[in-house]
C-alpha cells in the first residue's frame, strides 16, 4: 500500500474515477467527479488537501482537508476542515484510515495549518476521538421554521391546515421584519471566529444548487433539498455589511417564503443572534446529530486555543460544511 498526499490539481482524471467509484460504493450514493472538484476547490485557497491509498490499480482509501481561515482576537489562523473519507470495505482492517490521516495530518502541519475540524459520522466520530486524538466539543445546534406544519410532521389529514400555517407563518416573519427595522440586532462575535470575504462568498458558493441573492447591503445564500418529500430551505448564511444581522435573516427567510415552496427552513450551527423567528430544535428531536470535533496540529499553539471545546466560542455551520 502507498499513501499520498495531494493536492486537488494534482489528481489525474485516472484518480477521480476510481475516487467517485469508492465512494459511491462505499456510501451507496450517486457523487460524482464535478460535485466533488467543486467542493474541494470552494476553499480559501482554491485546493484541497487528499491522502490517497494506492493498492496497484486501486484506491483503496481517501480522505480530505478543506482549508479556512479563521480569526482569534484578530489573528488569522488556518483551519483545516476533515472531511470527505471513505476505505473499501476488503481494506477495513488493516488501519488504512489511520496511515491517511496521520500523513493528511503531517502535510497540513507544515503547510501552516494550525487546527483540524471535522463533523463526522457515529463509526468516524468514535475512531477519530478514541485512536487520532480528536477532541469533541458538542453537537451542532438546529434551527427551525416549520412552514407547512402538517408536511413537516408527515400527517395526511386536515390538509388545509398546512395553507393556515403558511399563512400564519409569513405574518409571523413580516413582524420580525418590521421589527428588525425598529430594534436592530447583530451577532456578537465568537471568539473563534471565520474570515469572511466576497472572494471566499464567491467561492463557497459557487455550485449550482445555491441560490444567492443580494438586497443593497444584506446578502444571503440557501439550498433547497427533498427530504423525503418535505421540502427543506437549508438557510447556508446570511450578512448585512459582512455580520449576521436579524435584518438579514428576515430578508432571506422573507425572500424563501415568497419565492419557494417549502414546507420549512433551516439553519445549522452556531448563532450567537438574539432572534425571534428561527427556533432552536431540541437535540432529541434534530434529524441527524452533528458532532464537532477538533484537533490542534501546532502545540506551541494548545495554550492559546485551549478553549476551543466550548461551542459557544465558535462560529461554524453549513458554511463551512454542506453533507448534503
Amino acid at each position: 500500500m502507498e499513501v499520498k498526499v495531494l493536492k486537488t490539481f494534482e489528481l489525474t482524471d485516472k484518480d477521480w474515477n476510481r475516487i467517485v467509484s469508492g465512494f459511491n460504493r462505499t456510501f451507496n450514493r450517486n457523487t460524482t467527479k464535478e460535485r466533488l472538484v467543486g467542493l474541494y476547490t470552494s476553499s480559501v485557497t482554491g485546493y484541497s488537501y487528499h491522502a490517497v491509498g494506492y493498492e496497484h490499480d486501486t484506491i483503496a482509501g481517501f480522505t480530505s482537508v478543506i482549508p479556512f481561515r479563521y480569526l482569534y482576537k484578530e489573528q488569522e489562523f488556518n483551519v483545516g476542515l476533515m472531511c470527505s473519507a471513505f476505505v473499501l470495505q476488503e481494506y477495513r482492517g488493516a488501519f488504512l484510515f489511520k496511515e491517511l490521516s496521520e500523513s493528511l495530518k503531517a502535510v497540513c502541519l507544515k503547510q501552516g495549518c494550525t487546527v483540524l475540524l471535522g463533523v463526522p459520522n457515529k463509526n468516524s466520530h468514535k475512531y477519530l476521538t478514541a485512536f487520532l486524538g480528536f477532541n469533541n466539543v458538542d453537537t451542532l445546534p438546529y434551527y427551525a421554521l416549520p412552514v407547512r406544519w402538517l408536511i413537516v410532521l408527515k400527517k395526511d389529514n386536515f390538509l388545509f391546515v398546512n395553507a393556515i400555517s403558511a399563512f400564519l407563518v409569513t405574518f409571523f416573519c413580516f413582524v420580525n421584519k418590521v421589527f428588525s427595522w425598529i430594534i436592530p440586532l447583530k451577532e456578537k462575535r465568537s471568539v473563534y471566529q471565520l474570515l469572511i470575504t466576497d472572494e471566499f462568498l464567491e467561492k463557497r458558493f459557487s455550485a449550482s444548487c445555491y441560490t444567492r441573492s443580494t438586497r443593497k447591503n444584506i446578502k444571503f445564500c440557501y439550498r433547497m433539498v427533498d427530504e423525503q418529500g418535505i421540502k427543506a430551505a437549508y438557510l447556508m448564511d446570511f450578512r448585512e455589511n459582512n455580520n449576521r444581522t436579524n435584518k438579514a435573516l428576515c430578508t432571506a427567510v422573507w425572500h424563501i417564503l415568497r419565492k419557494e415552496k417549502t414546507d420549512i427552513i433551516l439553519y445549522v450551527g452556531t448563532l450567537r443572534l438574539k432572534q425571534g423567528l428561527l427556533l432552536k430544535v431540541p437535540l432529541s428531536f434534530t434529524p441527524k446529530p452533528l458532532p464537532l470535533i477538533f484537533n490542534i496540529l501546532d502545540l506551541s499553539t494548545k495554550e492559546q486555543f485551549d478553549a476551543m471545546s466550548d461551542m459557544n466560542l465558535w462560529d461554524f455551520g453549513l458554511i463551512n460544511f454542506d453533507g448534503r
